[in-house]
């Protein structure tokens, strides 16, 4: 019987020697790719209906809240990126998506701050999202019943306790060149925006270049052009529009590794300049996301009325770690 199990579970012959002390035991050592198959497949299935089951959250197709054919998109892995999943990982934990009570509440207080950084249909990274995605995203917050803030403005409504039920902030980190292609999407649905920018590449107008981010041109020059970034002209007429303009920095270090006094300087320099060229700078938005309690101590003292990271949306979230 012990010989019929151990054939049929996948395990090698019987040590004899142990058998003979002990009658059913079995050394437990089974063949190699015995059972790492039908195990390979399982989790490639999983994985796979995780990462449909992601999609179809982006196109508001949640416990029925939205079907796909409403959105007017085929769902499918090739046009959301990153930023999909954040958004709708926002959307449903607010109950966007959700049925029942909680959807047909009272609404929605808290504003959900959304991220993106260069918007391109060509350029394959993970920081471009496309004219089709970003549409779809607003169309989807419209529909909803959301009302587009900047981030200052949502700030200063949290605090006065006048948010709309439902609020959103779009933030554009960079200043890409880019960032442009999204004005006229967000005019027709009616939303601002909010740009943060590094001071020192739109002083200089010279492409944007960080640790990392040149990581996306790989040596190659049909894509050199995303890089450009924006200049004073563009975000004075931005800001005229309604947009507000943010800092993110002077140079765009990670400020969890830089001194006292670096930080200070990046944070309280590029609020001045920005508030020099367009007229006000009241938020930052942390290079890559990343900011402490140290970080947040300075952005207070540097006198910005808040500030974001890109942490998870169950993270900290309090008025100077604001999560996106």
């Amino acid at each position: 019987m012990g010989r019929l199990f151990a054939r049929i579970a996948g395990f090698g012959p019987l040590d004899q020697r142990s058998a003979a002390g002990r009658r059913f035991r079995l050394p437990l050592r089974p063949r190699v790719g015995a059972l790492q198959g039908p195990f390979r497949q399982r989790r490639s299935r999983c994985r796979d209906r995780r990462r449909r089951a992601r999609y179809v959250v982006a196109y508001g197709c949640c416990r029925g809240a939205v079907g796909a054919e409403e959105c007017g998109v085929e769902v499918g892995p090739e046009e959301p990126t990153r930023t999909v999943t954040r958004v709708t990982s926002r959307l449903t934990n607010q109950g966007v998506f959700r049925s029942g009570a909680r959807r047909a509440g009272a609404g929605v207080r808290d504003p959900l701050i959304l991220c993106y950084h260069a918007v391109s249909s060509t350029w394959p990274v993970p920081l471009a999202t496309s004219e089709h995605a970003l549409e779809l995203h607003l169309s989807l917050l419209k529909q909803k019943g959301f009302v587009g803030l900047t981030f200052s403005d949502a700030e200063r409504r949290r605090l006065a306790g006048t948010l709309p039920e439902r609020s959103v902030v779009v933030t554009f980190d960079d200043g890409f060149l880019s960032t442009l292609r999204a004005k006229p999407l967000l005019d027709e649905v009616g939303f601002c925006a909010t740009v943060f920018v590094v001071t020192e590449f739109v002083d200089l107008g010279k492409p944007l270049s960080w640790d990392g981010l040149r990581a996306g041109i790989d040596g190659r020059t049909d894509h050199a052009h995303e890089l450009e970034p924006l200049g004073w002209d563009h975000l004075g007429a931005l800001a005229e529009s309604g947009w507000e303009v943010g800092s993110h920095t002077v140079t765009h270090p990670n400020l969890l590794h830089v001194d006292s006094e670096r930080l200070e300087r990046e944070l309280r320099e590029s609020r001045a300049v920005i508030t020099r060229r367009v007229g006000a700078c009241d938020t930052i938005a942390y290079p890559f996301g990343k900011a402490d309690r140290r970080v947040a101590d300075a952005a207070v003292d540097a006198g910005y009325v808040a500030g974001c990271t890109l942490d998870p949306v169950y993270r900290i979230d309090e008025r100077y770690l604001r999560p996106r």
